[in-house]
């Protein structure tokens, strides 16, 4: 063996050095899906809940508007540690 062979070049020896590439491009590419998958899952459920909110016939823009809409409110009173 050659002295060339034996020189270390002052390389750092790292923990991934006993890793093979190809597990890290699987690892990369499955926390990239893992990534993509999450964005149109959120995307669909955004969607979806868009599409299924019933829209009012008028928008309620002032107090006016809402004391003539016809339908009866209700308002609860809560009451803080028995008062």
């Amino acid at each position: 063996m050659s002295a060339f062979a034996k020189m270390d070049f002052g390389q750092k020896k790292t923990r991934f050095d006993n890793l093979s590439v190809p597990f890290l491009c699987r690892l990369l590419a499955g926390m990239w899906f893992f990534f993509a998958m999450i964005i149109i899952a959120s995307y669909t459920a955004n969607l979806a809940a868009f599409l299924v909110i019933e829209t009012l016939e008028e928008p309620i823009k002032s107090a006016d508007d809402l004391a003539n809409h016809g339908q009866e409110i209700q308002i609860f009173k809560a009451r803080i540690c028995g008062n």
